[in-house]
């Protein structure tokens, strides 16, 4: 975990040293969520998951002259089910820094690439076995578009 917290900083800092400061301020706030409700019908686990993430960022800066952005966040996450495991009945903050781009991969498509550092910290609201707090290194991307456009 202290090794995932110096990267974050250094990665922080090095981005905030290389990034554009002509703007003043923030130059957005995006938010983003997603969420799934399902079942399962399995020899491991079955029944009703209700699981969703919510995140708040703030677009820092440009870096230099590219399409890369500075970006901090915090999100929390929720999974309860109606299953007996732990894993799927937790609580829990998620914060971190990413640096991310936009891109287009054709006509009426869009996507993100994103790589990062965040912390996630559990509570978990059924058999507990305690709490976890976490490091991630991360590489996100997701993408859609229509085909019929």
């Amino acid at each position: 975990m202290k090794r995932t917290i110096l990267i974050a900083l250094l990665l922080f800092g090095l981005l905030t040293l290389t990034s554009n400061s002509q703007a003043e301020g923030p130059i957005g706030y995006p938010w983003f969520t997603w969420g799934e409700l399902s079942e399962t019908w399995d020899h491991i686990e079955t029944g009703f998951k209700f699981d969703t993430y919510l995140e708040q960022g703030i677009d820092w800066a440009k870096i230099g002259n590219t399409n890369w952005i500075l970006n901090s966040f915090a999100g929390i996450r929720l999974v309860q089910s109606d299953q007996s495991n732990y894993w799927n009945n937790k609580i829990g903050p998620w914060f971190g820094v990413k640096v991310k781009h936009d891109f287009q991969l054709f006509k009426d498509s869009w996507g993100q690439i994103a790589i990062g550092v965040r912390g996630e910290q559990y509570t978990y609201t059924r058999n507990s076995p305690g709490s976890d707090l976490r490091g991630v290194v991360f590489f996100q991307y997701s993408a859609g578009g229509d085909w019929k456009k």
